[in-house]
């Protein structure tokens, strides 16, 4: 008995109990926030980039994380003008 509980403890500790976290990204001139936002999140993570323009260059991803964004009213015209013509 003794041993099963020694067994269930060590298996117990190796549990980790990870929560997502949610990186907001906006843009800053003469920067990367995009990119210094992908490299910082963790699988699982979202990185949420607000309206903007961004001078990125090359993004890897190289884990699984959730990318969303935010449509500003500049966007938004810009994407109505596109689908008319």
């Amino acid at each position: 008995m003794l041993r099963l509980a020694t067994t269930l403890f060590v298996v117990a500790g190796m549990w980790q109990v990870t929560q997502a976290r949610t990186w907001e990204v906006r843009p800053v001139q003469n920067a990367h926030p995009l990119r210094d936002a992908i490299a910082a999140a963790g699988a699982g993570d979202t990185v949420h980039v607000h309206a903007g323009t961004y001078r990125e260059g090359v993004i890897h991803l190289d884990r699984p994380i959730v990318l969303s964004g935010s449509i500003g009213y500049r966007s938004m015209a810009k994407a109505r003008e596109m689908r008319s013509s």
